[in-house]
C-alpha cells in the first residue's frame, strides 16, 4: 500500500470511528441519558465508545457543527441547551421541510408507500400501548421512510441535521398515552394524502403536523416555567 493508499485508510478509519461516536451521544441524548447543559467529559467518552480521544474531538467537533453541542470557556464540551424561541425557529423550518417531503412521497411507488403505512400502523400500535421508546423509535422511522420516498437527498440531510439539532429536547416527558394517540391520527391523516397521491393535502397536513408537535412542546416549556 501506498503512503497516500495508508494515509486515506487511516483518514477513513477515523471518520468511521467519529461516526460512531457521534451517533453514541445522538442516542444517549435521545433516550435521556445525558441532558441539554451536561458537560461531555473527552476520556468519558473514549472509555465508554472504546474509542481514541481524537475520533471523539472529531465527534465533538461534528456535533458543534450541527448545534448539538457547543465548546464552552472552562467547562470544555456542553449539550447544547436550546432556547423556546430556538425551539420555535427550528421548528418553523422544519415545518416546511417535513412539508416538502410529504409532497414528493406522492410521487413513491405503491412499495414505498406501503411501507409508510406499515410503519403507521407499528406508531399506531405503539400509541394504543402507551410505549413511549417503541413510539419514538417507529415514529422516527415513519418521517425517514417518507423522506426517503421523496427521493431527495439535499432534503433529506437537511431534516436529519436538524432532528440532531434538536435530539436534546426531552419528547418523552410531554408523550401520554393521549398525546401518541393524537399524533398517531395526524400521522393517518399524512398516509391518507399520500396514498391518493395528493400533494397539496400531504404538504399541508405534514406542516400542520409539525406545528402540533411544537404547541405540545411549548406546553412542557411553559410547565417548567410555572414550577417553583
Amino acid at each position: 500500500m501506498t503512503a497516500m493508499k495508508t494515509i486515506r485508510a487511516q483518514t477513513a478509519a477515523k471518520a468511521s470511528v467519529a461516526d460512531r461516536v457521534a451517533a453514541s451521544v445522538l442516542q444517549s441524548l435521545r433516550d435521556g441519558d445525558v441532558v441539554p447543559g451536561q458537560r461531555l467529559v473527552e476520556t468519558e467518552t473514549a472509555q465508554r465508545t472504546g474509542s481514541s480521544r481524537p475520533a471523539v474531538r472529531e465527534a465533538f467537533a461534528r456535533l458543534a457543527a450541527e448545534g448539538v453541542v457547543e465548546f464552552a470557556r472552562n467547562r470544555g464540551v456542553t449539550i447544547r441547551k436550546l432556547s423556546p424561541d430556538e425551539v420555535r425557529d427550528i421548528f418553523q423550518v422544519r415545518a416546511n421541510l417535513e412539508g416538502l417531503a410529504a409532497r414528493l412521497a406522492v410521487s413513491a411507488s405503491d412499495k414505498m408507500i406501503a411501507r409508510i403505512e406499515k410503519l403507521h400502523h407499528i406508531v399506531v400500535a405503539a400509541a394504543e400501548q402507551g410505549d413511549s421508546s417503541a413510539y419514538v423509535e417507529a415514529n422516527v422511522a415513519f418521517h425517514e421512510a417518507i423522506v426517503e420516498a421523496g427521493g431527495n437527498g439535499v432534503l433529506a440531510d437537511a431534516l436529519r441535521r436538524l432532528g440532531n439539532t434538536i435530539a436534546g429536547l426531552q419528547f418523552r416527558r410531554a408523550l401520554t398515552r393521549t398525546t401518541m394517540l393524537a399524533s398517531a391520527r395526524e400521522h393517518g391523516r399524512i398516509v391518507k394524502a399520500i396514498r391518493a397521491r395528493n400533494a397539496a393535502a400531504a404538504q399541508a397536513q405534514a406542516i400542520a403536523h409539525v406545528e402540533a408537535s411544537l404547541a405540545l412542546l411549548e406546553q412542557s416549556f411553559r410547565r417548567e416555567t410555572d414550577v417553583p
